[in-house]
């Protein structure tokens, strides 16, 4: 509907701000002038080498190093329980419009923009490269790769060449050189790379992903996401509502994000949800079915 349809526009407008006022949360952790809590929550157990990489990447450029894509994944309309910064299944939701657009869609659940994910991502990879015939590396795990390689034959009816690459493989330098610090992969120059379970503290682990760390990091190629880890993880939504941190974020924010915390291991220890003191095992016992109004998301 016309009213779905402004909801959606002005959730992206909001999410982008929430990024934005994430980053400023986290910055200030590093810095000391928040607990350090809250950068533990984000760098979980790296060794010191990761987290040096981790941190450098947190702190260069402005409030605009930011994700330029997202997905809100959604208990209904609009309660969000986790924000993706990778648009993950693209190869999977083209060929879904694909086979919808021959069939004719149910009346009431036409798409969005007609559900051509990839013209629409095309141009955003154009925007990222600053260039009209952008190369782009799309790079995921092994079992991702099928998908990948369907949205790469799509991708390139819209004039972006698109290479896709093993996570694992292109950590350990498999086709990939290196000119005057550019990222080549297989002899191609790689304008964008976009990421997938691959970050600042995974590239820190090998001699090829410290070369493209540090080719990012001089502006010589675009990675979307940015390598930050902010950007992997669910924690900071529990920051948005936390006594400690909450005025950092807007009102808008706080009005899409619902009340979140960080779960302690002790099925015991207490948190505050909220205005309400609780521990797990107190929701286990006090709370019938019908009253458990949470969701759980593991990381």
């Amino acid at each position: 509907s016309e009213k779905d349809f402004v909801a959606a526009f002005e959730a992206g407008e909001t999410v982008f701000n929430f990024w934005r006022e994430a980053l400023r949360v986290q910055r200030a952790s590093i810095r000391g002038e928040l607990p350090s809590w809250i950068e533990q929550s984000i760098e979980g157990p790296l060794t010191s080498e990761q987290q040096k990489w981790q941190r450098l990447v947190c702190l260069q450029g402005g409030d605009e190093a930011l994700p330029q894509l997202a997905r809100l994944d959604c208990t209904s309309l609009w309660f969000p329980v986790e924000i993706q910064e990778r648009l993950g299944f693209l190869g999977g939701c083209a060929s879904w419009h694909m086979a919808n657009n021959q069939a004719g869609y149910p009346r009431g659940l036409a798409p969005i923009a007609g559900g051509d994910v990839p013209r629409m991502l095309a141009a955003a990879i154009k925007i990222m490269a600053n260039r009209f015939y952008p190369r782009v590396l799309l790079i995921s795990p092994v079992g991702y790769l099928v998908e990948q390689e369907f949205l790469k034959t799509q991708l390139e009816t819209h004039d972006v060449f698109a290479i896709v690459a093993d996570r694992d493989e292109f950590l350990h330098g498999v086709g990939v050189s290196f000119d005057q610090g550019k990222v080549m992969f297989k002899g191609e120059r790689i304008d964008v790379i976009y990421r997938r379970e691959l970050n600042a503290a995974s590239l820190a682990q090998t001699e090829a992903g410290l070369k493209v760390l540090q080719s990012y990091l001089d502006g010589k190629v675009a990675i979307e996401p940015p390598l930050n880890m902010l950007y992997d993880c669910k924690s900071p939504m529990a920051w948005v509502h936390d006594q400690e941190t909450s005025a950092f974020f807007s009102q808008a924010v706080k009005n899409l994000i619902p009340p979140a915390v960080l779960l302690p291991l002790d099925n015991n220890q207490a948190f505050r949800l909220g205005v309400d003191n609780l521990t797990i095992n107190t929701i286990l016992e006090k709370f019938s079915n019908e009253k458990r109004a949470f969701v759980v998301k593991y990381a």
